[in-house]
């Protein structure tokens, strides 16, 4: 029995594949398409049904006929043609959405998710943050390599304090004021991604003034944030690198007396 479902199944996902172009023979979103994407990856042929889309790598042009798909919580649009956000505000239980590795040029669209949890929105051509109000659960936004530059086109990350978790590398910006102006002022951020920015280069003692202008950062670009690293920065901040010098000095005979204690606990 399992062998002639499987017939089945494979005949009917060979007669949907027919179905899955346009006129000019390029792919299209279209019932058809979206069914053979569920099929191919054990999902239901029932769309209500589904909470996972796979619609990556298939060279779609636009965004439509999710209608019926409204119980989606993951959906994954990666590596298309895609330039507009659109089609999707009926999706309100979307959790994560992944539209890296297109040509989309606005954030537009977005504004009627508030379950979202996760965008990844890289690799795209974004020039300005925006459309992120509406997004009170989002906490891992990805917008590396854009077309960000200045600390204006941040500024729209002011208006999602939820964000913990942001990646901006490998973009445009050269205006070091955005640290000030945007980052400092983000309430919950705890890991951030800036390598690959001209203004790295620009901010002296790059790491040092971001750990201590942004003492609630646990991860910063490659590196976590470690206890040693974290009471080093705040004495350079008081007190230049002697003192800096003498924290991590004390920090490591703390250390080891409190190893020396412990051995000494254990030994009784």
């Amino acid at each position: 029995m399992a062998s002639v479902a499987d017939y089945l199944k494979k005949r009917e996902v060979e007669r949907t594949r027919a179905a899955v172009f346009d006129k000019s023979g390029l792919p299209v979103m279209n019932a058809a398409a979206i069914k053979l994407s569920c099929m191919e990856h054990d999902g239901y042929e029932t769309p209500s049904l589904n909470e996972k889309l796979y619609l990556h790598f298939r060279g779609y042009r636009k965004i439509e006929n999710l209608e019926e798909y409204a119980n989606v919580k993951t959906l994954f649009l990666e590596s298309n043609g895609l330039r507009l956000i659109e089609n999707i505000e009926h999706l309100t239980q979307l959790r994560c959405l992944y539209l890296h590795q297109n040509v989309i040029e606005s954030m537009k669209g977005l504004e009627t998710l508030s379950e979202l949890r996760t965008l990844n929105i890289s690799q795209n051509k974004i020039p300005k943050i925006s459309h992120l109000k509406g997004l009170k659960n989002l906490s891992t936004l990805n917008l590396a390599k854009n077309c960000l530059s200045s600390s204006e086109d941040l500024e729209g990350l002011l208006e999602c304090p939820s964000i913990t978790n942001l990646d901006l590398s490998s973009n445009n910006i050269d205006d070091i004021s955005v640290v000030e102006n945007v980052l400092k002022k983000m309430p919950k951020l705890s890991a951030l991604y800036l390598k690959g920015n001209p203004c790295v280069r620009k901010i002296k003692h790059y790491r040092k003034n971001l750990l201590s202008t942004m003492p609630q950062l646990a991860y910063l670009d490659e590196r976590p944030v470690f206890e040693l690293e974290r009471v080093a920065v705040n004495a350079w901040k008081e007190g230049g690198i002697e003192a800096e010098r003498a924290a991590r000095k004390q920090f490591q005979a703390n250390k080891v007396n409190k190893d020396r204690e412990s051995m000494n606990s254990f030994r009784r």
